[in-house]
C-alpha cells in the first residue's frame, strides 16, 4: 500500500513539474505581434492584358512599425511585367494591407483583403506603376492566391523542446512501471 501511495505522489509531482515548465516556456515565447513576421506567396497569380503571371517570393512585415523589409517578389509569365521586384525597406504608416517593390517593369504593388497579421491573407489587388509609391497605372484583371505567415524559428524550437520533454517524461514513466 505504501508503494502505491508513493508512486501516486511521484506522478502528481511529475505533473506539477511538467505544468510549471510549460508555463515558463510559454512566458518565454515571443508574441506574434512583437516580432516581424515572414510571409510567402501561395498559389498566387495575376492576369495582365490577358497574360497570367505567377507570383512567388515573400517579404517580412513588422506589425509594430508598419514596415516591410526583405521584399523579393517574382512574376513569372509572358507579360512585359515578368521579373523580380525587390525592396530592402519600405512601409506605409498605418497602411498594413499593402506592399510595394521596384523592378525592371516599374513598381509592383499588392493589396491584401485585410491588414497583415499572423493569418493567411488573400490578394485583393495587384498592379504596377511608375514608382514604388506612385499611383497604379496597370491593374491586374484578376488575382488569386494568398500570402501565408511562415512560423518563426523560435516558436518551432520551443515547440520541439516541449515535445521532446513530454517524450522523455513518458519514457521515464514507462521505465519506472516496468
Amino acid at each position: 500500500m505504501f508503494h502505491r501511495t508513493n508512486l501516486a505522489i511521484r506522478k502528481i509531482g511529475l505533473g506539477s513539474v511538467t505544468a510549471a515548465t510549460l508555463f515558463v516556456l510559454m512566458g518565454l515565447a515571443p508574441s506574434a505581434s512583437a516580432a516581424p513576421i515572414v510571409y510567402s506567396f501561395s498559389d498566387a497569380s495575376a492576369v495582365f492584358d490577358g497574360l497570367t503571371e505567377t507570383i512567388t517570393g515573400g517579404f517580412t512585415f513588422d506589425i509594430a512599425t508598419g514596415y516591410e523589409s526583405n521584399l523579393s517578389i517574382t512574376l513569372t509569365g509572358q507579360s512585359a511585367l515578368s521579373g523580380t521586384y525587390t525592396a530592402s525597406l519600405a512601409g506605409y504608416s498605418g497602411n498594413t494591407n499593402e506592399i510595394s517593390a521596384a523592378g525592371s517593369g516599374g513598381a509592383l504593388t499588392i493589396y491584401f483583403s485585410s491588414p497583415l497579421s499572423s493569418a493567411t491573407d488573400n490578394l485583393l489587388l495587384v498592379g504596377t506603376g511608375s514608382s514604388a509609391f506612385g499611383p497604379i497605372s496597370t491593374r491586374a484583371s484578376s488575382q488569386t492566391g494568398s500570402v501565408n505567415a511562415v512560423p518563426e524559428p523560435a516558436t518551432v524550437v520551443l515547440l520541439s523542446v516541449g515535445l521532446l520533454g513530454v517524450g522523455l517524461l513518458r519514457r521515464m514513466s514507462v521505465t519506472r512501471h516496468s
